[in-house]
């Protein structure tokens, strides 16, 4: 049976979803520890462990909702 239109856009919208609250928690919690002291980072330090986890959720939502 193949994988229908409406599950993968609704497993592309969980990839998204999860990767920007991921990486919004990531810099909020940069913001609250390092505020004040100058540092610096780069926008991939926050972006790629939200997509990491973006695809681990998108994953598990193909997995659970898969019907064959």
């Amino acid at each position: 049976m193949a994988y229908s239109a409406r599950n993968w856009w609704t497993e592309v919208t969980v990839f998204f979803v999860t990767t920007v609250v991921c990486s919004a928690v990531l810099i909020l919690l940069w913001v609250a520890a390092f505020s004040g002291t100058g540092a610096s980072a780069g926008v991939w330090g926050f972006v790629l462990p939200g997509g990491l986890v973006g695809l681990w959720a998108a994953r598990r939502y193909r997995r659970r909702h898969d019907t064959d």
